[in-house]
């Protein structure tokens, strides 16, 4: 029985095409990332591959809010109305239908409150 291993001419070849998968896995690896990384700036206004608490803008129902200051807690009269970005709980004053807020507080689950504020046009 003949033992067939492959020669030393082709070893350089191989490693070079191992080389080129690898360089390619890497570029479409990078390309991914950037793509997201764009996605999550567009959308939460901060250079992240997914949005972390504390974002400095969140969207909401279609319409993008701005953060403002830090609040010692949540004023006493709103009520949870959805969810944000870093596992944040979005309260406001009880909505009217149809009506976006004009300032939503996000609550974070290492307790901090901050307020965002409508920004932009209808």
């Amino acid at each position: 029985m003949t033992v067939v291993s492959a020669s030393p001419a082709h070893r350089p070849r191989r490693a070079l095409l191992v080389l080129a998968a690898v360089g390619m896995v890497l570029v479409v690896g990078m390309g991914l990332a950037a793509v997201q990384a764009e996605r999550v700036h567009h959308r939460y206004g901060t250079w992240a591959l997914r949005p972390g608490g504390h974002t400095p803008a969140i969207p909401f129902h279609g319409r993008d809010y701005d953060r403002g200051a830090r609040l010692q807690s949540l004023p006493v009269d709103v009520e949870k109305i959805g969810s944000a970005p870093g596992n944040g709980e979005v309260f406001s004053a009880p909505p009217l239908p149809g009506i976006s807020p004009t300032v939503l507080y996000v609550r974070y689950p290492d307790g901090s409150v901050f307020d965002y504020a409508l920004s932009g046009g209808p």
